[in-house]
């Protein structure tokens, strides 16, 4: 377990001036209001903010976001009023926690039949999508949790709630660090056989066959070395329900009937030309894997030229030839820049595009953002058509209100 003093030590790495005695203001507070409650896990209630906010830390959330995490439970579980942690924490921490209670109350049919149209309405209600990432980490912490809530039917009702509606969200905004935990750890629990199935089949693929990913990646570095090329290389099996997902909609039983178990990803350096992001290096690069390796031509998908809806950007090709000996299978391989990258693991989070704290307003708004960055990002994002048209979908997520 951690503590609230390591949790502020991370916070402090992206956030220099974090007031810590704000953050150690609200924690007391917590501990005060729940004293020795404890869950039906056995731990203390307050165990369950800090593991919320651990979870949150990744995306860089800003001080009011990290006081409103440790914070989030108070209307539903205490007699706290409004008024009062309005006068303690400030209007805008105060209005976090109200729309999460509103979340909270809120529940879609049973059998999912509205899922759509309830997600639409969480976006609407959200108000402030930091009211939606404190949301799904605490639907993490909880599944994580799940055995322990109680009632099966609630527990069920919960995890597809997470499957169905919060996994979406966390996809439609980009957020992928989230969806795929939200999908696995659901999945694990509504269908515990075919999880099971599938994590023991990567099992023994890992096993077998997961040396050939250490030995593609060494070709790959030794590829770039040759053409003098900069750039970090990792391989990774996708997530235990995106195989699932595959398998089902190719009518397959075993993970060795299809070939994109695991992908490689290669990032290279964000180059900037001028006044905009270059992109002609990424392209390059692709083109010198097509001359070294056969392209599958009906596996080709250019994000970055035409990126997805929620902004993320990468290059997808599956090549014949990369992989070693004995493992005669394509691989899919990912290009992207280091921004691209870090827009494709968090989202609409990756620059945390919210107001600062001391500011009026908690919406989003292109000028302030811009201030509250760097000069170097500022200029690599100012004049970038894909910020100004990642802003113009977020302003229209806001217009379902």
């Amino acid at each position: 377990m951690f503590s609230l003093d390591q949790l502020i030590d991370r916070a402090r790495d992206f956030r220099p001036s974090l007031d810590s005695k704000r953050v150690r203001a609200a924690f007391d507070f917590v501990q005060e209001l729940y004293g020795d409650r404890r869950r039906l896990s056995g731990d203390l209630y307050v165990t369950h903010f800090l593991s919320v906010l651990n979870i949150l830390l990744p995306l860089k959330p800003d001080e009011d976001t990290i006081i409103a995490t440790l914070l989030h439970g108070v209307f539903s579980s205490t007699d706290v009023s409004p008024d009062l942690l309005r006068e303690k924490f400030g209007p805008k921490v105060t209005s976090l926690i109200e729309s999460l209670q509103t979340l909270r109350t809120m529940r879609p049919h049973p059998d999912m039949i509205d899922a759509e149209n309830f997600r639409q309405m969480i976006l609407a209600l959200a108000k402030d999508l930091r009211v939606l990432l404190i949301r799904f980490a605490h639907s993490i912490h909880n599944l994580e949790m799940i055995e322990h809530l109680g009632d099966p039917q609630k527990q069920k009702i919960f995890a597809r709630e997470c499957l169905e509606i919060y996994a979406p969200l966390a996809s439609r905004l980009g957020i992928y660090i989230f969806k795929s935990r939200l999908e696995d750890l659901s999945f694990r629990y509504l269908y515990p056989l075919e999880y099971a199935n599938i994590e023991d089949q990567l099992a023994k693929f890992g096993k077998e066959k997961g040396r050939f990913i250490d030995e593609i990646v060494q070709k790959l570095q030794n590829f770039l070395a040759k053409n003098s090329i900069e750039a970090s290389i990792d391989g990774r099996f996708k997530s235990i329900y995106s195989i699932y997902r595959k398998l089902k909609r190719k009518g397959r039983a075993s993970i060795d009937d299809i070939f994109d178990v695991f992908a490689i990803r290669i990032v290279l350096p964000t180059h900037m030309l001028s006044d905009r992001e270059s992109i002609e290096h990424i392209y390059m690069l692709l083109g010198l894997l097509h001359s070294e390796w056969t392209p599958l031509a009906n596996r080709f998908k250019d994000y970055v030229a035409v990126p997805k809806p929620n902004g993320y950007q990468s290059l997808h090709t599956t090549v014949i030839g990369l992989s070693p000996k004995h493992f005669h299978q394509p691989i899919e391989v990912q290009i992207r820049n280091e921004r691209m990258h870090r827009d494709a693991e968090y989202g609409v989070a990756s620059h945390w595009l919210y107001e600062d704290t001391k500011s009026k307003s908690t919406t989003f708004q292109k000028d302030s953002f811009l201030n509250s960055i760097s000069e170097k990002e500022k200029d690599a994002i100012a004049p970038n058509k894909r910020f100004r048209s990642q802003m113009e979908w977020l302003r229209g997520l806001s217009k379902l209100q």
